[in-house]
Formats: structure tokens, sequence, C-alpha cells
């Protein structure tokens, strides 16, 4: 979907920036962690332009796991791909627990407010890039919580589906976002493919590693 903001003010934080920063990127993935096969792309630019629409709530905004406007320092890993498979992983810390509470707490209300205006936005994108030679049509769409481990204190997994017609073939495109909070420190990835699940055992053993890491993150911060 996913789903890169800025942090928040640079007043008298507890948690110093420097710190702060080195452990939101301690927590993310490496090529290593994944199996023979898979690859990494460049990184994202943060602080490019949202690409949702302006008529979208902005509880929407939290449906993208780089946006943490409150946070002290967030990072964002390279995508990871493997034809249909591409995974990137999130972190961010925070000056207080609570912040880093809220932030779940926001990602898990968004999903009932903004199913049906991110259905509108999918459909109104459709149109606009569709042209002579390709017609676009959002045939379903969906946005849920999933049954999923437990990680961290606290942990959230959410799923959205996307059916397309209109390309070669019907396709559909699934993206897992999952988030998890230790202390002051939210960590997570999303998972996207198409025409298949996630593989779930690959997810799971992914979401243990930055757990571990995020332990880690956390525990360097006290």
């Amino acid at each position: 979907m996913i789903l890169v903001g800025g942090c928040g003010d640079d007043g008298d934080e507890p948690v110093p920036k420097d710190k702060a920063e080195a452990a939101s990127k301690s927590a993310l993935l490496l090529l290593t962690d994944f199996p023979e096969g898979w690859t990494s792309l460049p990184p994202a630019t943060v602080g490019r332009p949202h690409p949702f629409d302006k008529d979208l709530p902005e509880d929407c905004l939290l449906l993208d796991l780089s946006e943490n406007k409150e946070s002290v320092a967030q990072s964002k890993s390279s995508p990871f791909v493997n034809d249909p498979e591409s995974v990137t992983s999130y972190a961010a810390a925070y000056a207080e627990e609570e912040k880093a509470h809220a932030r779940i707490t926001g990602l898990r209300d968004a999903v009932n407010v903004c199913r049906e205006p991110l259905k509108e936005w999918l459909r109104r994108f459709a149109e606009e890039i569709s042209g002579e030679n390709l017609t676009l049509n959002i045939r379903d769409f969906s946005l849920e919580e999933m049954p999923f481990s437990s990680f961290g204190e606290e942990s959230l997994a959410l799923r959205t589906t996307i059916a397309v017609d209109g390309v070669e073939r019907p396709t559909s495109v699934t993206t897992d976002l999952i988030v998890f909070r230790v202390g002051n420190v939210i960590a997570g990835l999303d998972y996207t493919t198409s025409d298949r699940e996630a593989d779930r055992a690959l997810e799971e053993r992914l979401m243990a590693i930055i757990e571990e890491r995020t332990r880690q993150s956390a525990e360097s911060l006290k």
C-alpha cells in the first residue's frame, strides 16, 4: 500500500535524536535476512510527496508505516524483491511509550475510517491512468485486520487486497501491513505480492528478526 513523512519537533527530547536515528536504523531488515533469490532495490527517498489524494481523510495516512510524524526519528529499509513479492521494513523511535502506543492505536482506528475513501480513491486513480490502450477497473477492494502471531508488547496486522481487471489477465494485489511496539520503538513491515498470498512462514521469520533487533534498539534508548 502501502504505506514518508517528517519527524516531530526538535525540542527538548528525552531521547537524543542521534540515538533515536541509530536505534530505528538498527531495527531494519537486511538482504542477508532473506532466502536465496531475493534482491534489494535502491531505497525510496524519505520525504517524497505523499501519493495519496488530498481528499482522503488525514487518518488514512496512518496506513503508511513510514508516516510517523510524532517520532523523534524514523527509518525505512530498501525494498527487497523476489518477483512477484516485495518487502519493506520500517522503524520509528518515540520520545515516550504513550506516543508509540498511540501510533498503533491510530492505525487500528484508521481501518474503518479509510476503507471506503481508499476504495473510491483507487477507483479514481484507475480512471486517471486508463487510456485508449488500457482500461483499468477496480473490481474489489478490502482492508481488514488479519490473524497473525503476536510480537512485541502490542502488535497489529492488516491485509489489503485489490482486485484489478484490464491488465493482461485479472490480477489481485495483496499487501500485509504488520507493526508492533517494544517500549518507545515501533517497527514492522509491508509484504506485497500478486495473485497469491504472502509466504506466511517467511513473514513470521522476518518479523521475529525485526522483533529481536527492535528489543535491542529499545534497550539502547534507556
